[in-house]
């Protein structure tokens, strides 16, 4: 099974390493292929450069790993997880860089645009 993620910038292989693994254990999961069966390719549109990579078994504790984090990182910023609801607003930096703040889609909320 091939498995094709296309980028259009940059990419850093250590940040993919993770997104392309996750990618492979819901492959592996929903259409029960084993990983070994499993390539992910990365095509950069930019470099017009294809990377190949696999996820092995060994691999597979460390990406759940990241994952629980991550779900207990964000599960950490709700009054209610059943419910989804979050904390108050004031819990919840706001970016300062004006640099970051223009690429993001929810600036207006954040100045009071709304």
């Amino acid at each position: 099974m091939f498995i094709y993620d296309w980028k259009t910038g940059k990419s850093l292989h250590e940040d993919l390493s993770i997104q392309l693994g996750c990618y492979a254990l819901y492959a592996a999961r929903k259409w029960d292929v084993p990983l070994d069966r499993i390539r992910i390719i990365e095509f950069n549109l930019l470099y017009n450069k294809a990377s190949s990579f696999a996820v092995a078994e060994e691999d597979v504790q460390n990406i759940t790993g990241y994952m629980r984090g991550s779900m207990k990182d964000m599960q950490s910023l709700l009054i209610d997880v059943q419910n989804n609801i979050p904390l108050d607003e004031e819990h919840f930096r706001k970016v300062e860089d004006e640099r970051v703040s223009l690429r993001c889609n929810f600036r207006k909320v954040c100045r009071g645009e709304v």
